[in-house]
């Protein structure tokens, strides 16, 4: 389980772990909760699906939390969890404190193929019910710190609110400042403690807002909630921003054609889909990608056909070659156009030639 972050991993070793051990069997399938790591704002729960049919290799789990009045929380998800093989899933409270106890709803997609598709609002292999009570000494350990500090970057204005520390996971708050020509839609930001020990992003959920509605944005990296230092500074490495006035992009199929990338973008083609010829994967290259930062889609996962109409992006990805160059790619699911209209999450980015630096503690 520790080599899932090292935030958790860190929870670990000090011992931030709950034993849960419960367990159900219904239509030969085995959900057991393992542990959980619990702390103000986040639960993640740690189990085991197992199967009486052999042909069985895959699990995929889906929550539903039934605990009346509880609002503004996310669920984030791995991938299909191999059977018998211990996975995770973390729940996540935007504001409000983790409460002394849930009741959760939890449905098993089973699948005999690794490399299946599967579509999570098909029939569950079956479903449990299951109710979770806190160590009241985990839930409430959380530190904010106010910053209160603002940082300019080609021009624009990046107000940084406040850092907040869990056992589980570090999130800054921030937003763009008055008068900015773009809109701020992200920030690249590492930690660092009197060790000199770095806390960078982390897989799991990277963080709320996407600026394009204004109001605070946050973002996550890995918590040195453990850490024995008694300073921290804050690097701020980059931010990303969107012009509105150019905030589309325009692929013509058949000219193989994409008009309005962000600057070092080029289209690399389109395909269909081998396996579901009816859904449409467009394909670009990006510049370089500074070492240590992650690799951003700059696209938002929405998508306007010819007619106008507004639809989603369910799939995408991105990764980098040897030379660090970003490939990027979106799916588009039963789509039968030659041209199609995508909006951008971002047109440009900063990046300052040495870190920003800003004391925490």
């Amino acid at each position: 389980a520790v080599s899932f972050s090292p935030s958790l991993s860190s929870a670990v070793e000090h011992d931030h772990v709950q034993p849960v051990g419960q367990s159900q069997t219904i239509n030969g399938v085995t959900l057991k909760l393992n542990y959980l790591i619990v702390d103000q704002r986040q639960l993640n729960l740690f189990y085991t699906v197992t199967c009486e049919d052999n042909a069985v290799v895959q699990a995929v789990l889906d929550c539903q939390v039934t605990s009346p009045g509880l609002t503004d929380y996310s669920i984030y998800y791995g991938s299909a969890a191999s059977v018998g093989q211990l996975d995770y899933f973390t729940l996540d409270f935007a504001q409000g404190d983790m409460p002394s106890q849930l009741d959760l709803v939890l449905s098993v997609l089973t699948l005999t193929d690794s490399q299946a598709s599967y579509d999570l609002s098909a029939q569950p292999s079956a479903q449990f019910s299951f109710h979770l009570e806190f160590d009241p000494t985990l839930t409430v350990q959380g530190e904010t710190y106010s910053l209160n500090q603002t940082l300019t970057l080609d021009g624009q204005k990046i107000c940084l609110d406040q850092l907040e520390l869990y056992p589980t996971h570090a999130r800054l708050v921030f937003h763009g400042g008055e008068g900015n020509d773009w809109l701020l839609t992200g920030l690249s930001f590492y930690l660092e403690d009197g060790d000199g020990i770095r806390y960078l992003p982390e897989g799991g959920l990277a963080g709320r807002g996407d600026g394009l509605n204004g109001g605070q944005l946050e973002r996550r990296t890995a918590s040195p909630w453990f850490s024995k230092s008694n300073s921290l500074t804050l690097f701020v490495t980059g931010a990303s921003w969107l012009d509105e006035a150019h905030s589309t992009v325009q692929v013509d199929l058949a000219a193989g054609t994409a008009q309005g990338l962000p600057q070092g973008f080029v289209f690399s083609g389109a395909r269909r889909d081998d396996g579901s010829p009816e859904d449409l994967v467009l394909m670009f290259q990006g510049p370089p990608v500074p070492k240590g930062e992650a690799v951003l889609i700059p696209f938002r996962y929405q998508y306007l056909d010819p007619h106008g109409q507004l639809g989603s992006i369910t799939s995408g990805g991105a990764g980098t070659g040897s030379d660090d160059s970003a490939s990027y790619h979106l799916i588009l699911e039963d789509y039968s156009y030659d041209t199609v209209t995508l909006l951008l999450h971002e047109t440009n980015r900063s990046l300052p030639d040495t870190p920003l630096e800003f004391s925490v503690k």
